[in-house]
């Protein structure tokens, strides 16, 4: 994991990680991964002035319920059940220290992830200085 993050962000000045499972975006889930970027872009950009090129958009592949998806030979996407709360703990977590590591002052927005997790989130994430975890009330922290 460490190797593709790398590559993936080799040579880059990253201010902002916008993260998300795509879970809850909308009720379209997978299909709409790409409004977390926008919603990024637009907040941090207007209101906060971080530079659009500096914000790094990620969103870990942990399968889809949809079976439509699924069975589609053009889905792009990992073709097997969503991947439930332990499993993407650990793989969070993994990112997360990949990030701490490499990135330590960058602010770090978990975005449109599903009830379950973004409650977990919230709960293991919000103690620490530097991340902005949507909460499913709509509150944030």
């Amino acid at each position: 994991m460490e190797d593709d993050f790398l590559e993936q962000t080799r040579d880059r000045d990253i201010d902002l990680v916008v993260v998300t499972d795509a879970e809850a975006i909308l009720g379209i889930g997978d299909q709409g991964v790409g409004i977390c970027t926008a919603k990024a872009v637009i907040i941090y950009t207007s209101i906060g002035g971080i530079d659009p090129s500096k914000i790094l958009s990620v969103t870990p592949d942990v399968g889809t319920d949809n079976e439509s998806l699924s069975n589609d030979e053009l889905y792009l996407g990992w073709q097997h059940k969503r991947v439930r709360v332990k499993n993407t703990t650990i793989s969070i977590d993994k990112f997360m220290q990949l990030v701490r590591k490499h990135y330590p002052t960058n602010l770090v927005h978990f975005e449109d992830f599903g009830v379950a997790n973004a409650h977990r989130l919230f709960i293991r994430y919000s103690p620490l200085d530097g991340e902005y975890v949507y909460d499913p009330k709509g509150e944030t922290k």
